[in-house]
């Protein structure tokens, strides 16, 4: 009987959404029980001592190989760790810790296919264009359809927009990284928990250890913060960045499925068809953009 094959590429984008989408709701169940800074504290000394005792692991069994790396791409390193692991993180969880809707945070981080060929200053076709619009469209769409939009506060937009720019940017940077995923990840963790520690230490350590915070944490600090930014870094290094970050017009959508499933919140016709549309636009750019890809390897 023949077996068939799934590659990790094949499956990353599917498992990274998933993941990375069942942040909000995680994160909101944590705040009910902390601190933004404490909880931000807790989830990165966690996830450092996961990503640790994982990487040690495959070193032993000669399936990781670290490299030395010239002072170059540590400053690199450096920089995608501060605005993926300690900016996007931080202004995520104050944008929701501050009142602010999950649905409006979202929306503003839905621009982040837009603005990516921007800041990279990466060529756009009229097609491509056109697809990245259209998923936008069909993002506001959905959350109008939700209803969800309902907690708007200056303070929130302004964390909400920082949230958008770090992720943006260290997706960007990090597209320009040859270092593998893993080590990265590593230094990255470790280069980001010393900054939580410390400002939830000066702010006041605030947890009530409860099995809603437990849960939130561990997968927060294992599911989010390991798993889903290992494949993130993963696709960015074999694939163009814009093509990742077209992926994110579905993060806000599985969210509200996750809501859907976990609280019963109600999905109107409006809001699947907010669905379809962003799915459509995300599938054929991601297409046009591998067709590109191959047209560009077999004319080098």
């Amino acid at each position: 009987m023949k077996r068939t094959h799934i590659s990790l590429s094949a499956i990353a984008p599917i498992l990274f959404l998933l993941m990375w989408s069942s942040g909000a709701v995680m994160v909101k169940v944590g705040l009910q029980y902390s601190s933004e800074w404490s909880f931000l504290a807790a989830r990165s000394m966690l996830s450092f001592v996961c990503l640790l005792l994982i990487l040690s692991v495959m070193a032993t069994r000669g399936k990781l190989a670290f490299t030395r790396l010239s002072l170059s791409e540590f400053k690199s390193i450096a920089i995608v760790g501060l605005m993926l692991q300690v900016f996007y993180v931080t202004f995520y969880i104050l944008a929701i810790g501050s009142g602010m809707s999950p649905a409006l945070v979202t929306l503003v981080l839905g621009l982040q296919p837009m603005l990516t060929p921007l800041m990279g200053k990466q060529p756009l076709d009229t097609i491509k264009t056109s697809l990245l619009v259209l998923g936008f469209i069909g993002l506001c769409i959905a959350i109008l359809g939700a209803k969800s939009i309902e907690s708007v506060s200056g303070i929130g937009i302004v964390f909400a927009v920082l949230t958008l720019i770090s992720m943006t940017y260290g997706t960007i940077k990090q597209a320009h990284i040859h270092t593998n995923p893993a080590q990265a990840m590593l230094y990255q963790s470790m280069f980001s928990m010393p900054i939580f520690i410390a400002i939830a230490l000066s702010t006041g350590w605030q947890i009530t250890w409860s099995t809603g915070f437990i849960v939130s944490l561990l997968w927060m600090s294992i599911v989010v913060s390991v798993g889903a930014l290992f494949l993130l870094l993963y696709m960015i290094k074999s694939e163009n960045a814009d093509s990742v970050s077209v992926l994110f017009y579905a993060v806000p959508l599985l969210a509200y499925l996750f809501n859907f499933i976990l609280f019963g919140e109600t999905l109107s016709l409006f809001t699947l068809c907010g669905m379809g549309i962003v799915a459509i636009s995300i599938v054929l750019y991601r297409k046009r953009n591998a067709r590109q890809v191959e047209v560009s390897e077999s004319r080098a």
